[in-house]
């Protein structure tokens, strides 16, 4: 597992490491995670690469916005772990 503290040290820790799925958040510092997701799509390595948004909204069903964008999986906040072992195991399986 790798883990990233921004948008843009994810980008550049997931061009190093391609991992079977990413988990992202929403809101993070300096880029959002659609920001992280349409600059995935862009490249070669991570234009199917499966990612899951993971955010807190609460104002409109969040999987509204994240699946037409191009999530692949939407768990809200607070996470079950049980709910997001089970989305990444699928998606993961899906790669294979």
């Amino acid at each position: 597992m790798t883990t990233a503290a921004s948008a843009d040290a994810g980008l550049a820790s997931l061009s190093r490491v391609l991992p079977d799925v990413v988990v992202c958040d929403i809101m993070m510092a300096s880029h959002d995670g659609y920001w992280l997701l349409s600059a995935l799509r862009a490249t070669q390595w991570g234009a199917s690469l499966p990612v899951v948004a993971v955010t807190g909204f609460d104002d409109v069903h969040p999987a509204a916005r994240t699946l037409p964008a191009g999530f692949n999986g939407h768990v809200r906040k607070p996470v079950d772990p049980w709910e997001l072992a089970r989305l990444v195991g699928t998606l993961a399986r899906g790669r294979g």
